[in-house]
């Protein structure tokens, strides 16, 4: 298959298909090693799966990793210690060592895995995944076991896991009708994990979270933002916004937005109540 450079030191992933080729840059680190994916598959017949770590430098293939399968999903570089490189196909999860390539170990769970990330430094070596949007499960790569498992809410869309929503010991995230805050830390009974829940209005539908300073902010679809407190789940302000929101990015003053037709605005958000300034 064909691997593609990316401008930079950090590693990189590059996916190739007859369809399409993309290439996204590994976050958190930059070493002298890129990872590097391809896969083809012609009507009917599979190809092997390949996974490559290429010295950044010099460009030489340092290990590879091959699979009979067509496709994986959720590659994640984990360089924690050790260095893993993790990644999912259907319901398995395997983690490889990011040194040699060489396969530590490999969980199947009881559904499709639909999102992944890793613990940041400070916290036990889990890797947090989702099951079939019904699931968090906390995988413990050094034991080869699951540690625990947490039932989710009812949804009916993928629930992003993102290592930028994990601070501390607590892991914020969102279905399309309210924003959870789990415990990862402790070991209390699953439903001890959660710390508070936040709804939305029936009738509405969250679209995405940040975490800024001290507070969680989540978009509505009725294009509203939401701040509540990220210790106790508290909502503190609703602020309606001037275009629908593409993407966004917020700190604890001020809201960035990419509009759906193009624009971009900066909105300064009050500490208090709904009256946002443009």
């Amino acid at each position: 298959g064909n691997l593609k450079e990316s401008a930079g030191a950090c590693p990189s992933v590059t996916s190739c298909s007859p369809a399409r080729e993309t290439t996204r840059t590994l976050p958190k680190t930059c070493r002298k090693s890129r990872f590097s994916w391809t896969s083809a598959a012609e009507a009917g017949t599979p190809a092997p799966w390949r996974l490559f770590c290429l010295d950044s430098a010099s460009g030489k293939v340092l290990w590879e990793h091959t699979r009979e399968w067509p496709s994986a999903q959720n590659l994640t570089h984990w360089p924690a210690s050790p260095d893993y490189v993790v990644y999912t196909m259907e319901n398995t999860i395997y983690v490889l060592s990011a040194k040699t390539g060489e396969e530590l170990g490999k969980h199947t769970a009881q559904g499709s895995i639909c999102s992944l990330t890793a613990a940041p430094p400070g916290l036990p070596g889990h890797i947090y995944f989702c099951v079939a949007n019904r699931q968090l499960a906390a995988y413990d790569v050094g034991k080869d076991r699951v540690a625990w498992s947490l039932d989710l809410p009812e949804n009916d869309s993928r629930i992003p896991l993102s290592p930028r929503m994990i601070r501390g010991s607590t892991f914020y995230m969102f279905t399309p009708h309210e924003v959870l805050a789990v415990e990862l830390g402790k070991n209390p009974a699953s439903e001890e994990r959660i710390l508070w829940r936040f709804a939305v209005p029936e009738g509405t539908r969250l679209e995405g979270i940040r975490l800024a300073g001290d507070h969680v902010y989540g978009l509505r679809d009725d294009d509203v933002l939401v701040r509540l407190e990220a210790e106790s789940g508290r909502l503190v302000a609703e602020y309606p916004l001037l275009w629908d929101v593409e993407d966004f990015v917020v700190t604890d003053e001020i809201f960035y937005a990419l509009g759906s037709q193009g624009q971009a605005y900066a909105m300064k958000l009050a500490t208090a109540g709904n009256t946002p300034k443009p």
